[in-house]
């Protein structure tokens, strides 16, 4: 038999794993009964202090829902950690975008800056997956 897992459960590991290095949780309802509204629902919760901060309590979130919650704070928090370096130490003079542009930092928009956080999570990305 085989140990391979499907899309949903290697999904539900990674927003998990994401979650976590935010300081959050992912928590699954535990109500086995499928027509009960929050079977198979998610909350994201502050490890901390179990509050809710996503998924309304009544009926929670899809899977899909809570990986884009995550994945929204994490490209916020990337954004904000890039924010907060002084301008020359962000990208010199010339920041990549993900659309391969070199844009100039002067003349750069709210719009480039937010490629360049993508180009810059892509990057992560790859080095991750490829060693």
């Amino acid at each position: 038999m085989s140990k391979t897992k499907l899309p949903e459960q290697r999904l539900e590991d990674r927003v998990r794993r994401d979650a976590k290095k935010l300081g959050l949780k992912v928590v699954k309802s535990c109500v086995r009964d499928p027509r009960l509204a929050t079977f198979g629902s998610y909350w994201v919760v502050d490890a901390e202090t179990n509050a809710v901060v996503a998924g309304h309590s009544e009926v929670g979130l899809t899977l899909l829902q809570v990986a884009e919650e995550v994945w929204e704070r994490q490209w916020l928090a990337k954004f904000q950690e890039i924010l907060d370096r002084p301008l020359e130490e962000r990208w010199g003079r010339f920041i990549p975008t993900s659309d391969g542009r070199l844009v100039d930092l002067a003349e750069a928009t709210i719009e480039d800056m937010k490629l360049t956080v993508t180009y810059e999570m892509a990057k992560e990305q790859r080095a991750k997956a490829f060693g």
